[in-house]
């Protein structure tokens, strides 16, 4: 039961600190690009994406292991790090 407790208190906590990040610093996000993300991961982000705006939405791109193609498309491969399959130490 305290588990539960805990995890509404959490939620409630993100929802909050979501709202207050897109409707006080809306423009202050570029892109996001979250890669080599985990199962855990990408569950709990199909609940908190609920709570996102859709303009905010769009600017975060979540990917497991098919990330360099689109990553390729905005930086170089020299300019990559090197854990990220590019080149730049």
């Amino acid at each position: 039961m305290i588990f539960f407790n805990l995890l509404n208190n959490a939620l409630s906590f993100v929802k909050l600190l979501i709202l207050v990040a897109q409707d006080y610093y809306p423009d202050m996000l570029g892109n996001i690009y979250l890669v080599n993300t985990n199962f855990f991961f990408k569950a709990m982000w199909s609940l908190f994406s609920y709570f996102i705006d859709e303009k905010t939405l769009s600017k975060i791109v979540v990917t497991r292991n098919d990330y360099k193609d689109s990553l390729l498309g905005l930086v170089d491969q020299e300019n990559l790090p090197t854990i990220l399959d590019g080149s730049y130490k």
